[in-house]
């Protein structure tokens, strides 16, 4: 409902979710690039949001940034689709960035500034007499370099306040050239090493998430198979379990580092951080929590990294596949746990 009480129409992408409260103190809708199969989940204390583990976190998410002289995007990217973010302090274009003054060998870039386009496109003269291309015959000149360097050095510190405790990979998109010049601008620490090569005019979000997803899927991969390969190295040095109360305790207490959950399926019961006492039942009862689903939310309230995958793609080498398993960022001492 919209304020004035109507039916308001959502902009739907893959999933929808829904939250609220049994006081109808909070309603909230979120539309995700998620693909969302139709669930229920009544719990008396808490959300339900481990079907959303991939939009919440870095696991499978990237970012693309769109370089030419005229045009600068920010977009954000899963593997269901792009979206453009609008940041209020991100250059629009390099003449307006930069604000170059009217002393006749910038005239060109004023111009274009001014009206967002320039009046001969192609041959235009832009920042010290660049070709308004922008496509790199005139990036070599040493004036143009500077202003290029000076524009991506803008364009890196107005991403900085939103990618400073990121993790999601950036891919750059432009003309050959200017990648290297916007590397040595970037402090970035997660800019892939391959961009994509050519005029971003050129593309629209399709065709730029077909480029982009064999650039950042096998950093997801890899990120995942390293979890899993430490959870294996680590399970006999008390660094690692597949113990749900184990598991429970670490994550309340912030010591988990990564943490798989398997998807699609409940583990339903009740766990008190306070006792360590665990329950746990094989369908839902009243009260009831699906653990996986605490275990994943204070893991990433904590800082940890949840990997929602197939049961098939559990880590570890036990007969039968666990439904939960965990690395810790330190070795724990033996518990007195009761199972």
């Amino acid at each position: 409902l919209d304020d004035a009480g109507n039916y308001s129409q959502l902009f739907q992408r893959q999933g929808l979710a829904l939250f609220i409260s049994g006081d109808a103190n909070a309603f909230r809708y979120y539309n995700v690039d998620v693909p969302l199969e139709e669930h229920v989940v009544v719990n008396l204390d808490r959300f339900y949001i481990k079907p959303l583990l991939p939009a919440l976190t870095n696991n499978e998410r990237f970012y693309v940034l769109t370089l030419s002289q005229k045009q600068v995007h920010f977009l954000e990217g899963s593997r269901e689709g792009l979206r453009q973010i609008e940041l209020a302090n991100l250059p629009e274009n390099m003449a307006d960035a930069l604000s170059f003054e009217n002393d006749g060998r910038n005239e060109g870039v004023r111009s274009a500034g001014a009206s967002g386009r320039s009046d001969s496109p192609g041959t235009s003269q832009g920042a010290g007499g660049m070709s308004g291309s922008f496509a790199g015959h005139g990036a070599g000149d040493d004036d143009n370099k500077q202003y290029i360097e000076q524009f991506f050095h803008l364009i890196n510190a107005a991403l900085h306040p939103m990618l400073k405790d990121q993790t999601a990979p950036l891919v750059v998109v432009g003309v050959e050239n200017l990648h290297p010049l916007y590397r040595q601008a970037n402090t970035y620490k997660h800019l892939t090493e391959e961009g994509i090569i050519g005029n971003p005019t050129g593309y629209d979000h399709r065709e730029l998430l077909e480029r982009a997803w064999p650039i950042v899927e096998p950093i997801f991969k890899q990120a995942q198979l390293d979890a899993a390969q430490r959870y294996g190295d680590l399970l006999h040095a008390k660094q690692a379990s597949h113990t749900p109360i184990e598991v429970l305790q670490a994550a309340y207490m912030g010591q988990v580092d990564s943490l798989f959950v398997a998807r699609g399926v409940e583990m339903w019961g009740t766990y008190d951080f306070d006792t360590n006492q665990l329950e746990v039942h094989t369908d839902q009862h009243p009260g009831d929590s699906d653990l996986l689903d605490l275990a994943a939310t204070q893991t990433i309230l904590n800082g940890g990294k949840v990997y929602a995958v197939p049961p098939e793609e559990m880590p570890g080498d036990q007969p039968s596949q666990p439904m939960i398993a965990a690395v810790y960022r330190y070795a724990l001492e033996s518990s007195d746990a009761r199972h």
